[in-house]
């Protein structure tokens, strides 16, 4: 006799005198056992040890028996705590699959945090993780615009910066963000934008005739903001 632990599909031959047995070769399946709490695991392609602030966080959760087999199945209660400038606790709900999803509430404050996901007291495996909040995605309306003076000087450049800052205030520490700028005032204006790659874009402007002029920047289709530096001879 051997002992199945591998969950699949198997065809079993059984002869009698170098003859098959009738119905021989048996097809049949190896279904996974209970749920073992301490083998089932955040999915990798979901979890990476990070959430962030201002959103929702959205991870996987797999069932496996105790041979790693995935469970296919549900019907368990399991449940997630995010512990540390705020706890917050999360809902796990259950696709009846083997699989759960794991939600939880948004944090504003950046920093190390400890999830805990557990079931009838038991950790699944790597639980407690170490978990950091890193800033959440841009948002153009919590973002602000820095500027030396609120004057400029007739054909000298003005660099104007703008600070990426997530759904919560916080600064974000990484470019990409495609920044559009335009100037309205008494004359055309070129205003290019470099990605610092920081989370900040220097906005160049350069006008040559005096007056006052407003640097129009969006990202996301919305305003960033508007200011008004008036430009001196």
């Amino acid at each position: 006799s051997r002992l199945l632990t591998r969950a699949g599909s198997y065809r079993l031959s059984v002869s009698l005198g170098g003859q098959a047995v009738a119905g021989s070769p048996f097809d049949f399946a190896v279904v996974p056992t209970s749920v073992q709490t301490g083998n089932c695991s955040l999915d990798p392609s979901t979890f990476a040890g990070t959430v962030r602030t201002g959103a929702v966080s959205d991870f996987t959760l797999v069932t496996y028996d105790g041979y790693l087999n995935a469970v296919q199945e549900g019907y368990k209660a399991f449940s997630a705590m995010l512990a540390g400038a705020r706890n917050v606790r999360g809902t796990v709900g259950d696709n009846f699959d083997g699989t759960y999803d794991v939600s939880l509430p948004s944090v504003s404050t950046l920093g190390a945090y400890t999830l805990t996901v557990v079931r009838e007291g038991e950790h699944v495996r790597g639980s407690p993780f170490a978990v950091r909040a890193v800033p959440g995605d841009l948002s153009p309306r919590r973002s602000t615009l820095v500027m030396p003076s609120v004057s400029a000087v007739a054909g000298v450049a003005a660099v104007l910066v703008v600070q990426g800052r997530d759904s919560v205030g916080n600064a974000l520490t990484a470019g990409g963000e495609k920044i559009l700028v335009a100037a309205s005032g008494p004359a055309d204006v070129t205003v290019p934008v470099a990605d610092s790659g920081d989370g900040t874009y220097a906005v160049t402007v350069t006008t040559a005739v005096a007056g006052a002029y407003t640097p129009l920047i969006a990202c996301h289709g919305e305003m960033v903001t508007e200011a008004r530096p008036p430009t001196t001879p």
